[in-house]
């Protein structure tokens, strides 16, 4: 008998291609961006969160950026399979460069070039997104320490202490894992009372609302919805060498 083909895909093709040539613009890139979460696959017997997270932490010990781990197309890990899958659809664009990045990643660099903490010092950014909550300690652009959460698992009252504890660097990977959590990563403490600004963005950050801390909602490029976008924008402005963007 006959049969169909099903093809699942992060990125539709010629939806994109409908949308740029709906604008006027030809269907022609210098470069792509996309990003996705990926855990990988895991060896037997190694649960996916300690893979996801064995991945990040060398990276981000030697370079502690969140554009350590964006992706030229020939450097995505073997391992990471969503990643390599997008990597490949991404190749169909017309475009001789692609990047791939984690999505997480990506969100918590795009918070960081909100103009309000670009004008600080010590800051902490969130987002808090459909799935996951991210949420970092920066020093300039250096990271310093992340947790990861299940956004439907995480109530105001444990975020307001996971921003202390994480400021403080008394968070554990082992520790979040337990709790049902995603995972963490502590390279320094920069001490919560340093803290100059705590910065939520995220389709999910009313849930804040009730926060003991005084949470600042911010919008680069003057859009919540942006942060992913803009912090993949940077991390690629960055491995190419462009002159510095606005994104206020």
């Amino acid at each position: 008998g006959g049969h169909r083909v099903l093809t699942l895909s992060d990125l539709e093709l010629e939806r994109i291609q409908g949308i740029v040539e709906g604008f006027g613009v030809p269907f022609e890139m210098d470069v792509v961006g996309v990003c996705v979460q990926d855990h990988g696959v895991a060896p037997k017997g190694v649960s996916r969160l300690d893979y996801r997270h064995n991945h990040f932490c060398p990276v981000l010990d030697q370079s502690p950026r969140p554009d350590a781990l964006l992706y030229r197309g020939d450097e995505v890990p073997l391992d990471m399979n969503r990643l390599c899958t997008l990597r490949d659809s991404a190749l169909k664009l017309p475009s001789s460069s692609v990047y791939i990045m984690d999505s997480g990643m990506a969100a918590i660099l795009g918070a960081t070039l909100d103009a309000r903490v670009r004008a600080c010092g010590p800051a902490i950014v969130l987002d808090v997104a459909t799935s996951h909550t991210v949420a970092a300690c920066f020093e300039g652009d250096e990271l310093c320490s992340f947790v990861e959460y299940h956004t439907k698992d995480i109530r105001t009252e444990r975020m307001d202490s996971l921003l202390k504890e994480l400021a403080d660097g008394q968070i554990q990977h082992q520790q979040i894992l337990a709790e049902g959590g995603h995972g963490a990563y502590t390279r320094r403490a920069l001490g919560f009372d340093s803290i100059e600004i705590i910065l939520s963005t995220g389709p999910r950050r009313s849930m804040l609302a009730g926060s003991s801390h005084p949470i600042q909602l911010g919008a680069p490029l003057g859009d919540n919805m942006m942060t992913g976008t803009v912090g993949l924008l940077e991390a690629i402005r960055r491995r190419e060498g462009w002159s510095e963007i606005p994104y206020d």
